[in-house]
């Protein structure tokens, strides 16, 4: 995948940082991990569906966003980032971390990323936080 850093929970705030930059720069409107800055991301990540951009092409830059969306979480639901178990690699998210919101509620944004730049809008990115983060989700 060709990643500048080591793929592990101490980095995922380091990738995130990184595609904020570079969205920023392409797109002009800084990403301020906010939860309103997750409409942007929809919107980039949207474009590379519509475009037909596989995920072979763009899986570092995937992999940015969905650090970035994960850090969405720590910074406004006091989520943390984890490696997933083998197990869970293999059987359940299929992406190498994960993020835990209290001790039963397990998050892949990285996953939800990569789903929304195959599936498109029915894998909204808002609409996935909301669903973590209200009130029945706790």
């Amino acid at each position: 995948m060709g990643l500048k850093y080591e793929i592990s929970p101490e980095n995922a705030p380091r990738f995130a940082a990184d595609i904020a930059e570079v969205a920023e720069q392409n797109t002009g409107v800084p990403l301020d991990y906010s939860v309103e800055s997750l409409e942007i991301v929809d919107e980039i990540i949207g474009g590379f569906h519509e475009q037909g951009v596989e995920l072979e092409r763009v899986e570092a830059t995937i992999f940015g966003f969905g650090c970035y969306v994960g850090e969405v979480f720590v910074k406004n639901v006091n989520a943390s980032w984890r490696m997933c178990t083998e197990d869970e690699f293999e059987n359940m998210f299929g992406v190498p971390m994960i993020l835990e919101m209290g001790e039963e509620n397990l998050v892949n944004p990285i996953g939800k990323v990569i789903k929304r730049l195959e599936n498109g809008e029915e894998d909204n990115l808002p609409y996935f936080y909301h669903v973590f983060t209200s009130p029945d989700a706790q």
